[in-house]
């Protein structure tokens, strides 16, 4: 028994003996309480993962400015301590210790006074950073401090539309010691406990910044095309492409819109109010499509249409009306966003509206597979894109389908019939780009193929452009009832306090445009919220009647006598800026007129005395 205690004893002494004696917390403290930067190198070292201690020490000291070579003796200084230390006390206790003296130290102050000597730029994403850091700390409160900086500068990058790299998030934490570097298989950090009340000050002052609901809606409505909604949901792949012709990963990628979404990346701090504006917009929409594409059809054909919707799927957006008359009952499924193909009830007499182009639709409807199949397949399917009405074919085949078409093809103007391998070749807009050059014009024309209707409008905005207006074309603007109103132009300029507001619309057909026309355009600009100071009609050319008609209506018509093409682009342009510039002038006030008359006749003057002196010169040489 002896024995057995002599060797124990024997062990103890050699273990001491050859490791050092135990550090003692007033070691460390004495340590911390020394130096800022030790108290950081230390606080870096227990909060990190033991694979990664090594590199985010020096990762964070590198971000305080300490070259490579005394970060690497901090390391061993902290190192030894702490192992030392730990063999009988707790890494829980090394914390309290660097909290105690970083206070001892003034931290808070120095934070202070590093964040105010930032820049405007690093401050403003200091901030916006902090207000995601605040909003992590509410949503997970035992998350003790420590988060994603890939998470939080992806959340930067969508609040400020600009991308912003996670180290450099690091560096701007660091560097104003509110953090230190917590790399653990992905980027992390690990907030400095004393300075946590400041992180949460700089979010206060942003706090205001993140989108509500009426932010979210607004933007929606006014600067996202149905395609890019559909595409913020996870859409089924296939059905996406095959709508809107496009692979959603593409539409994703490249899609800006402030604080909702910044290429492929959504603000997660808005989901409840994105989910509630895209619910609310897609039965909006789908009122509108109804109103302004199915109604008049079926009413035609002796259907009562109920436009009040009996159902909404969650799962694909889809809005679910029905029409009936004596002995048939229609229920229409109206997608205003591809997400995914409507759930139809087997032996339904269905129709499916989609608004998008139908590009690959087809073929689509002709791969699918599973119990769900036979009811889309007995589907008629319409897609509806620009004002036009795209008959799927294929889904033509029974007596009461071809009537519904041949009732839309008798209420509407623009109806095509696709084929079964046929593919519908428009695709959505690229943005207009408007320059400014009045000599030299150049005309945007959207990629893909050219719609004869999208040169038409880009000429207008080209023109509206160099006559100083702010131009949109293809906009959704807010309507008195129903949903949103697609106008081809609408322009602003600014005229002392009011807002000029100029309506356009482009007519760039190969027939007349005829009185019913008219009549529908005065409709949608007397449903407009916003009252325009100018209405427009652009025409190819248009009915006697319906021109009477027009200016009746208090339209300026502009008639081109010819379609607009790629090739005539130039003269339809000059015919259009030189018949807005008149209008513009003409009403301007009498005084302006008169200086505008003096100052041609004093040009002509001028020319006239130039052509003299150079008759005199050459009679002197």
């Amino acid at each position: 028994m002896l024995y057995g205690v002599e060797s124990s004893l024997l062990i103890v002494c050699v273990y001491l003996c050859g490791r050092g004696a135990v550090t003692s917390l007033d070691d460390l403290r004495s340590y911390a309480c020394s130096d800022a930067v030790k108290a950081l190198a230390l606080f870096t070292y227990v909060t990190s993962s033991s694979d990664y201690i090594y590199t985010n020490v020096k990762d964070t000291l590198r971000f305080l400015g300490v070259t490579p070579d005394r970060a690497d003796e901090l390391y061993d200084e902290v190192r030894t301590l702490v192992e030392k230390y730990l063999k009988g006390g707790q890494r829980e206790d090394v914390e309290d210790v660097v909290r105690e003296c970083l206070d001892k130290l003034g931290i808070v102050g120095e934070a202070k006074k590093r964040i105010n000597a930032l820049s405007d730029e690093e401050r403003k994403i200091l901030k916006v950073a902090s207000l995601g850091v605040m909003k992590l700390m509410e949503k997970s409160p035992y998350s003790r401090g420590r988060f994603s900086s890939e998470y939080l500068a992806q959340f930067v990058s969508v609040m400020i539309s600009k991308d912003v790299n996670y180290d450099y998030l690091e560096g701007l934490f660091i560097k104003t010691l509110l953090a230190v570097k917590d790399y653990s298989g992905s980027p992390y950090m690990e907030l400095i406990p004393s300075t946590t009340d400041i992180i949460i000050g700089l979010a206060k002052g942003v706090e205001s910044e993140l989108p509500n609901y009426d932010y979210i809606y607004s933007k929606l409505r006014y600067d996202a095309e149905p395609f890019q909604i559909a595409a913020l949901y996870s859409p089924d792949r296939s059905f996406y492409e095959a709508i809107y012709g496009y692979r959603v990963e593409d539409i994703l990628n490249s899609m800006v819109i402030e604080k909702i979404v910044f290429k492929g990346v959504k603000n997660q701090f808005v989901d409840k109010d994105l989910g509630k504006a895209v619910k609310v917009l897609a039965q909006e929409y789908s009122h509108d499509l109804m109103v302004n594409y199915i109604v008049n059809a079926l009413e035609s054909a002796g259907y009562e249409v109920n436009l009040k919707h009996s159902g909404f799927s969650e799962l694909s957006y889809c809005c679910r009306y029905t029409a009936m008359r004596p002995g048939v009952a229609l229920y229409i499924y109206v997608c205003p966003f591809a997400i995914r193909p409507p759930d139809i009830d087997k032996g339904e007499r269905a129709i499916v509206v989609v608004e998008g182009v139908g590009a690959k639709l087809p073929e689509y409807l002709e791969g699918l597979k599973g119990t769900w199949r036979a009811n889309l397949l007995n589907a008629l399917w319409l897609c509806i894109y620009k004002n036009k009405v795209y008959v799927i074919g294929p889904t033509v085949k029974e007596d009461w389908q071809e009537e519904v078409v041949e009732a839309l093809k008798k209420s509407y103007r623009d109806v095509h019939v696709v084929g079964a391998t046929e593919v519908v070749k428009e695709r959505p807009p690229t943005p207009t780009i408007v320059t400014t050059a009045v000599k030299e014009v150049s005309i945007p024309i959207p990629s893909g193929p050219i719609q004869s209707r999208e040169v038409l409008e880009s000429i207008v905005a080209q023109a509206l452009g160099v006559l100083g207006f702010n131009v949109q074309t293809n906009t959704r603007r807010s309507a008195r009832r129903g949903a949103s109103i697609e106008v081809d132009v609408w322009a602003e300029k600014r005229v002392g306090d009011t807002r000029f507001k100029v309506y356009v619309s482009c007519k760039n057909w190969n027939r007349d445009v005829d009185r019913p026309v008219i009549d529908e355009e005065f409709g949608r600009v007397f449903n407009l919220q916003e009252v325009p100071h100018l209405r427009i009609l652009v025409v190819k050319s248009m009915t006697g009647p319906a021109k009477g008609v027009a200016e009746a209506d208090g339209f300026f018509v502009i008639e081109l006598r010819e379609k607009a093409t790629e090739a005539n682009a130039k003269e339809v342009y000059e015919l259009i800026y030189r018949k807005l510039s008149d209008l513009f002038t003409s009403i301007a006030p009498p005084q302006l007129l008169e200086i505008a008359s003096k100052v041609n006749e004093t040009a002509k003057e001028l020319s006239k005395i130039a052509q003299e002196l150079a008759k005199l010169s050459q009679s002197y040489r």
